[in-house]
């Protein structure tokens, strides 16, 4: 199947379960997608399909607690909770087709309500609330990091790798760092941006493994970026199609 959507836009809001316990934000919900046209060109579809109907993949890791936690190791990334696509030891390559900053309001571990995002510190301040931590009588909002990618199937060909390139198949997946995450993996992959990659972000191609890291309150695991390589520019160009 191929798809076709329009390139992402800001959006004032979006809304999305808190992090597990630390860096990647763990959620199935996806990021919010404008309400615009969506052309399909698979056969039997019908009705008026918007852009906000087309759902990308999460990409999240396992940890020693969570839902993951009972089917896959700790450590691994795992891709729409089916496919483990690398670990600490065993990368997985992917290609970065967009990365977009926003902030996410910061609620107490285990709150049942989703935190708001908003595109920008000015949709912040004029919704009341702040990114600066010492105000604690307002809500605090923290930076956040969403990827979208091409994530490479580690198993060849496989029912939900749909895009075939040099022998390779991929699937479109989403990851969000957070917290931690965001300083360390987050700005690297900014500062590359801007640098390495000055002509695009699919000319890049990265490896993925995890580390453990640990504080006070306990120990997680984080995503560990690596630019492995670059694609030569027809490759690059067939990345930017995807999205």
């Amino acid at each position: 199947m191929k798809t076709t959507f329009p390139k992402p836009t800001k959006t004032n809001t979006a809304v999305t379960k808190p992090g597990e316990a630390t860096e990647t934000a763990s959620t199935s919900a996806i990021v919010e997608i404008p309400e615009r046209p969506l052309t399909l060109v698979t056969p039997g579809i019908e009705g008026e399909i918007n852009a906000s109907d087309f759902q990308i993949p999460r990409l999240n890791i396992a940890n020693k607690t969570g839902e993951l936690s009972n089917e896959f190791p700790p450590g691994s990334i795992v891709f729409r909770k089916e496919v483990a696509v690398g670990n600490q030891k065993s990368p997985a390559k992917l290609v970065l087709l967009r990365m977009a900053k926003k902030y996410m309001q910061r609620l107490p571990y285990g709150a049942e309500e989703r935190p708001k995002i908003f595109a920008t510190a000015n949709d912040v301040r004029a919704a009341g609330g702040t990114l600066d931590i010492t105000e604690s009588d307002l809500d605090v909002y923290d930076p956040i990091l969403t990827l979208t990618m091409a994530i490479r199937s580690p198993e060849g060909a496989h029912p939900l790798f749909v895009y075939e390139r040099n022998g390779s198949h991929y699937a479109l997946a989403q990851m969000i760092l957070a917290k931690s995450a965001y300083n360390n993996a987050g700005k690297q992959l900014i500062t590359e941006a801007a640098t390495a990659l000055r002509s695009g972000l699919t000319v890049g191609m990265y490896e993925l493994t995890t580390a453990i890291r640990s504080n006070a309150m306990g120990s997680w695991f984080t995503p560990v970026f690596r630019l492995a390589g670059r694609n030569n520019e027809e490759d690059a160009a067939w990345f930017n199609g995807l999205v």
